[in-house]
């Protein structure tokens, strides 16, 4: 979507509703960036510049028994997406980091029910979605895994997850943002 001129940032469409031309969009409004401006002023029933769709995410989970998702705020759409989506009654998992101003405890989406939510250490994003997958019983041949976020977390996360025998086809990861 188009947040400024000249400036564009992804969005993961929740929700698309074609016959009356509207979708939902989560957008977290961090602070200092265009989007987040973006995210702040942006109303109900605004209109907005869109491109895309880019389909280069995977979030088909048709035969998973569990979906565990790994990732950030950055990802909440795309988790939330995700949640709706689901087919079956394939299990949600998993752990979201959040930085210091961004409070996950106070927001009501549906997808946060089975998450631990951690704060992140700015110094070692995915520091504590590590932790947690160290302590998690979660690799089964059914479990389609979402990681997602800091570019050094979805790195270190999915070749974590090799190293514990998880498919890579079984990781679908993409990085939103990262550090220059």
């Amino acid at each position: 979507m188009s947040v400024d001129t000249g400036v564009r940032r992804q969005y993961t469409v929740c929700a698309l509703h074609r016959a009356r031309g509207v979708f939902e969009v989560l957008g977290v409004a961090h602070e200092g960036g265009p989007g987040g401006r973006w995210v702040r002023k942006l109303a109900v029933g605004d209109v907005v510049a869109l491109f895309g769709p880019k389909a280069d995410l995977d979030a088909r989970t048709a035969g998973a028994q569990t979906l565990v998702l790994l990732g950030d705020e950055t990802a909440l759409g795309l988790y939330e997406a995700v949640n709706r989506l689901r087919r079956g009654s394939a299990s949600i998992r998993g752990a979201l980091e959040h930085g210091a101003a961004v409070n996950l405890q106070t927001c009501e989406l549906p997808v946060l029910a089975g998450l631990g939510l951690f704060p992140r250490d700015e110094d070692r994003p995915g520091a504590a979605l590590h932790h947690w997958i160290r302590e998690q019983d979660i690799h089964t041949p059914q479990t389609v895994f979402f990681v997602n976020g800091h570019g050094a977390a979805v790195r270190s996360l999915r070749l974590a997850l090799i190293s514990m025998g998880v498919r890579g086809v079984a990781i679908r990861s993409r990085a939103f943002w990262g550090r220059a």
